[in-house]
């Protein structure tokens, strides 16, 4: 090796302080017994590591059971050294476990701010991490004076308003990049335009399936190209060969389902297919015709006839569903949350075999509290509280007693919990009446079993299958329960639908809420008509409330947002930037008193006079007039009247005004 190569730099030798420090960080070891170990010839921690426990209990004052304390407390340094420094970082997070930690990290989440910037579900939805570590990690980044200093640096929003953001459930920036504009203008405070500055100011970023830990299948897959029948493709190439005959493929599907059933000929079936494009013609729209306002004739007259009540759903007698007018009323104006939320859980084959399997997937789903399963007493003799479980109770919630004692332990942190004789005996720091009060009512309440927001589950049996019926919703956590069947489950809360499925379930969704709510009270309104007010609620890409809040709040027409509602502010606001209103629509031209541009006033018609200057006009021999079309000198031109007949017209216009003289002078005598 030559003199000019680097020498490795030599480590520097650990004196006998140095390594009596090192061995008093093992768990249980003070000095003095760290002192033992380097006197029985231990230098590092890999000697110890190194070293059977039997060997490590021959140094002096460390016994059997202190050497198997250091060999446990040896493993677990070794696996902090064996992470990353970021896993390391994520360990000071309080209630952090090295799997979390280490999922956390290969899920590249390792700062504050990603913590921030990652959505509940998606966080919860980690491997290892869970609901209540996600919760613990969220409250740990996000403090409520630097969310509020934040939000106070938008244009127009103070000290109010900002409250208001984070009260209605906004804890950061991210949580209103993937708020839509209607729901921040549902914000007390927050009013339309505010909101539009906001969501300019953030920018948007809707959630995603993958963000609320949902396995997107692929659409190829869940829904297989059609392959056409022999029946249908014989039929398309039959219109093919038909003039003005083109019928969409839905309606050759519909055509083909029947003709398989036929022996009909080949004119027949032209004749059919000519009468289903007559058809289909006559029920097209015209281009100019006012669709919305059909729509909403057709939607609205029903709708005084509707009553105001709730009702059992469908031979349902536990759950009560708001039907009538203010369930319409709700899906108009797109509420966050239904008055009476719902949702229908149907159940893949394989667990519809017993009822007691679809039980056992019911109190999955259903939320089940500690005072549903157990009786709770206060011993004000002893400063206790006891928690006495029904098994009968946990038998018909399919549960073990032992998740009483964990969710206890997991939510009482000043109390300590003790068993006997299969009670559970809570003793308070503070056992005053007022603390034992509290602690019991905050056990009865303490969540043990199911999922949030589902407060009573019903099993139906419908058909040949069995249906879980449910009060209240939480579609994301229903669809992730092992043996439901995602394909057809749904709620009647269209907005869960959106989170969850994306904006086309939801305009379904909101299409079958208002057509069951029609129905429902023996209204037959036409789908497209609801179809339409469904586009345009979801036409963004989110879901817009038909209201001054959404859709009529606006409307590029100064005029129609004043005729909706609160005009002064409308015409102020107008006034104060100086718009413009360039009356296209129907409310702001019947107000002006002038013809709507729709259907007949539609069309405007105008000659260009100068479209054919300098245009050489082609030889072309125009038709003869026929005698009875032509003019006395076109006559006289072509050598038609003789000169007497000349004369004799000649004559009849010089005499032709004394002649009307005449006429009223006699006129005038008559009275």
């Amino acid at each position: 090796m030559s003199e000019d190569e680097e020498q490795p730099e030599e480590e520097p030798e650990r004196t006998k302080d140095d390594i009596v420090d090192t061995f008093s960080e093992l768990p249980g070891i003070g000095t003095l017994k760290a002192e033992a170990l380097y006197e029985a010839g231990f230098e590092t921690l890999e000697d110890l590591q190194e070293a059977t426990a039997s060997e490590i209990a021959e140094a002096e004052g460390i016994g059997p059971k202190l050497a198997d304390a250091i060999k446990e407390g040896l493993d677990e340094i070794q696996a902090v050294k064996a992470v990353p420094d970021q896993v390391a970082n994520l360990m000071d997070l309080p209630g952090m476990t090295p799997e979390a930690a280490e999922a956390l990290n290969e899920a590249e989440l390792t700062s504050k701010e990603d913590f921030k910037e990652v959505p509940y579900p998606q966080l919860a939805a980690i491997e290892d991490v869970g609901e209540a570590l996600a919760e613990r990690i969220k409250d740990h980044v996000i403090n409520e004076n630097e969310a509020l200093k934040e939000f106070q640096q938008f244009d127009g929003v103070g000290v109010k308003k900002s409250e208001n953001i984070w009260n209605a459930g906004y804890r950061t920036v991210y949580d209103l990049r993937r708020a839509t504009t209607a729901e921040l203008a549902l914000i007390e405070g927050i009013h339309s335009s505010l909101a539009q500055s906001i969501k300019q100011d953030v920018g948007d970023e809707p959630l995603r399936p993958a963000d609320m830990g949902i396995e997107v299948i692929p659409a190829e897959e869940q829904y297989p190209i059609h392959e056409y029948s022999k029946t249908e493709e014989h039929i398309i190439s039959v219109m093919e060969d038909l003039e003005d005959v083109d019928l969409p493929l839905k309606v050759v599907g519909d055509i083909a389902a029947r003709w398989e059933d036929v022996e009909g000929t080949q004119d027949e079936l032209e004749e059919i297919l000519r009468r289903c494009q007559e058809d289909y013609e006559n029920n097209l729209m015209d281009p100019t015709e006012a669709a919305g306002i059909m729509s909403a004739q057709s939607i609205g007259e029903p709708g005084t006839q509707m009553t105001m009540r709730t009702f059992h759903f469908a031979g349902v007698a536990e759950i009560n569903v708001t039907l009538g007018l203010p369930r319409l009323i709700e899906v108009v104006d797109a509420r966050r949350t239904p008055s009476t939320p719902m949702m229908e859980v149907y159940l893949e084959d394989e667990v519809q075999e017993t009822e007691e399997d679809v039980e056992k997937i019911a109190s999955e789903i259903e939320t089940t509290l500690l005072k549903d399963i157990a009786d709770v007493d206060i011993d004000l003799g002893t400063g206790t509280v006891t928690v006495h479980p029904v098994q009968r109770h946990l038998d018909r919630k399919h549960m073990e007693v032992e998740l009483i004692l964990n969710a206890i332990q997991d939510n009482l942190k000043d109390a300590t919990v003790v068993e006997e004789d299969g009670t559970y005996v809570i003793t308070p720091e503070e056992s005053s009446y007022r603390d034992l009060l509290e602690i019991s009512e905050e056990i009865r309440s303490l969540k043990i079993k199911g999922i949030s927001d589902i407060e009573r589950v019903i099993i139906r049996e419908q058909g040949d299958e069995w249906v879980i019926f449910t009060e209240g919703s939480n579609l994301a956590a229903v669809m992730a329960v092992e043996g439901v069947d995602t394909s057809r489950t749904t709620t009647n809360n269209f907005r869960e639908l959106y989170d969850v499925l994306g904006i086309e379930a939801a305009r379904r969704g909101i299409i079958h809420e208002a057509n069951h709510t029609l129905q429902e009270q023996g209204l037959n309104v036409d789908r497209r008509h609801l179809m339409l007010v469904a586009d345009v609620m979801t036409a963004d890409g989110s879901i817009r409330p038909i209201g001054r809040h959404g859709i009529s709040g606006e409307k590029p027409s100064v005029l129609a947002r004043a005729a909706f509602e609160i005009t002064v502010n409308h015409l102020l606001e107008a006034a104060i930037i100086g718009e413009r209103d360039a009356l296209t629509g129907v409310a702001e031209n019947v107000i002006v008193g002038q013809p709507v541009k729709l259907g007949t006033g539609a069309v405007q018609l105008s000659a260009n006079t100068d479209a054919f200057l300098g245009v050489e006009m082609p030889d072309v021999e125009m038709p003869e007039i026929p005698e009875r079309l032509m003019t006395l000198d076109e006559k006289r031109e072509a050598g038609l009247l003789e000169e007497e007949e000349e004369d004799e017209d000649a004559l009849g216009d010089e005499v032709s005004p004394e002649k009307g003289d005449q006429v009223e002078a006699a006129q005038e005598e008559t009275g």
